[in-house]
């Protein structure tokens, strides 16, 4: 293990398995382990497995997760990292809690860069987040109790209709005016030339120009 493991894991190796989880279970709450990083941390689950005298795949059962896949995340190789959803249920089984406390010397180190918001100006609640699937459960089984399926399709309707009408004003907007359009002028019309013709009646009129002297 690392140096500056915390003090819980370091005692629990200075005393056998089953005294030390006896001793732990006739106390009243203490601190088990600080946990700096993540990889302190799996240590610590992975020691406290030990001390309960678990084998990964019977914490794979307790905690409702795939097999193997707590020996994937505490072993050497840590093919996987531990997601936090199955770190509340691996916890929980490992008779352990997460608890938040304040680190008075964490706290004035962040407050000594960190710059302070305009709280007059704070809106509560006010995230630029898509909404999470609870809150669209939420407003998905409220519409199923209040309304007709009638009354929803209806709705929708109305609502692809809206807006499809506001995409094609804006479209046609976006286009501008239409541009005007020029009157064709008719093209002349062509005239078909009889070649022999105009040849023969260029012969004839040198003729008569010969015979009169001109």
């Amino acid at each position: 293990m690392r140096a500056g493991v915390a003090h819980g894991i370091w005692r629990m190796r200075t005393a056998s398995p089953a005294a030390s989880l006896k001793a732990r279970m006739s106390e009243a709450p203490v601190t088990y382990a600080v946990l700096p990083d993540y990889d302190l941390m799996i240590e610590a689950l992975d020691e406290r497995r030990k001390e309960l005298n678990i084998s990964c795949n019977e914490l794979d059962d307790l905690a409702d997760v795939a097999t193997g896949y707590v020996a994937k995340c505490f072993g050497a190789s840590r093919t996987k990292r531990l997601g936090w959803k199955s770190t509340f249920k691996i916890v929980r089984q490992l008779g352990l809690r997460i608890v938040f406390e304040i680190d008075p010397d964490a706290t004035a180190a962040t407050l000594a860069v960190a710059r302070q918001r305009q709280t007059n100006q704070a809106r509560e609640g006010n995230f630029a987040v898509p909404a999470s699937k609870r809150v669209i459960d939420r407003a998905l089984r409220y519409m199923a109790t209040e309304f007709s399926w009638n009354e929803i399709l209806a709705a929708v309707g109305k609502t692809r209709a809206t807006v499809a009408a506001e995409q094609a004003a804006k479209a046609k907007s976006a286009a501008g005016p239409p541009a005007e359009q020029k009157t064709k002028r008719p093209a002349p019309a062509t005239v078909a030339v009889d070649a022999p013709r105009v040849s023969a009646m260029s012969e004839f009129a040198r003729t008569k120009t010969a015979a009169v002297g001109i």
